[in-house]
């Protein structure tokens, strides 16, 4: 079950200094129950209440509505919205006391399903993370290596225009590669040792160019919207190919759930959020995708 936004709003004030951020909703009844995933456990939610930055699991229930559960993204803004419940019984037959508890029950015990699915999934970003920091290490000497041998080739007075743009390519890609990967650490405190040293040798080597300056701002601040997770390789072909008819950047990050191999689809990156706005009103109206959140990407200082 997703939730269901009807109304949302980024209030303003904020600074790039203030670490925690207001959460607000608003229910539909108002006395549905909110309950909000903190530190893995569940907790209560109170209206107002400060977090930092972050992606929230909230669930909103009431006994005679269908209940909703989603995900809210607190990027560098507060955030508050409107979710509105659908009655459980509007379009059927009054029901007895026992009916309706064991229509209660029920919904308790999807609630319960929908929850350990998004543990599992939860599980599946901290193997792939577990797995990514165990290959960091062999990464950092292979690419260390890497920029020696390119550093000498810098020293050699032979070297020409052509092998200079064939190093410019490379860099770009794997720089490009290394802001890929880390978009699943929004909050990253280390920043990989290697995309440093490939940022600081586009500077030295391509400064006016201008897909290097691109990339340049794109590694300062970037954008990206996560379309959704596709299970079948159909739908992830059709979804490709509309990307590319459409010249739009996009990459995949494959991940397991519940044994089974998921393709996440990012769109981006963009570097201005405009860009951001006018790309999801197209999917919205091209394939009908209401859901897309954005994730918002800064520097990290060493």
């Amino acid at each position: 079950m997703q939730l269901v936004v009807a109304e949302t709003s980024i209030q303003d004030g904020t600074t790039d200094n203030q670490d925690l951020y207001n959460l607000t909703i608003i229910t539909e009844p108002p006395e549905a129950k909110v309950e909000i995933e903190m530190f893995d456990m569940p907790a209560k939610y109170v209206p107002g209440v400060k977090l930092p930055a972050g992606r929230y699991s909230i669930n909103i229930s009431h006994p005679c509505y269908t209940p909703q559960k989603g995900y809210i993204d607190i990027t560098d803004k507060n955030w508050a919205g409107k979710i509105i419940l659908k009655p459980e019984f509007a379009n059927s037959a009054p029901q007895n006391a026992n009916n309706i508890n064991d229509d209660i029950a029920k919904e308790r015990l999807k609630l319960n399903e929908e929850r350990a699915a998004f543990n599992v999934e939860k599980l599946a970003w901290e193997k792939m993370r577990l797995q990514y920091e165990n290959n960091k290490k062999d990464k950092i000497q292979l690419n260390n290596d890497n920029l020696k041998q390119q550093n000498l080739d810098l020293d050699q007075k032979t070297f020409n225009q052509d092998s200079s743009e064939q190093q410019v390519a490379q860099l770009l890609a794997q720089v490009m590669n290394d802001l890929q990967s880390n978009q699943l650490t929004i909050n990253t405190t280390t920043p990989i040792k290697s995309l440093l040293i490939n940022i600081k040798t586009l500077r030295e080597l391509a400064p006016n160019n201008a897909e290097v300056k691109r990339v340049l701002q794109l590694y300062e601040k970037r954008y990206a919207i996560v379309l959704g997770v596709f299970a079948d390789k159909e739908s992830l072909a059709r979804m490709e190919k509309y990307l590319k008819q459409h010249d739009l950047p996009w990459f995949v990050n494959t991940l397991e759930i519940n044994n089974r191999n998921m393709n996440r689809v990012f769109v981006g990156f963009f570097s201005k959020r405009s860009e951001v706005d006018t790309t999801k009103k197209m999917l919205q109206e091209d394939l009908n995708i209401k859901d897309t959140f954005v994730r918002i990407f800064q520097k990290q200082e060493s």
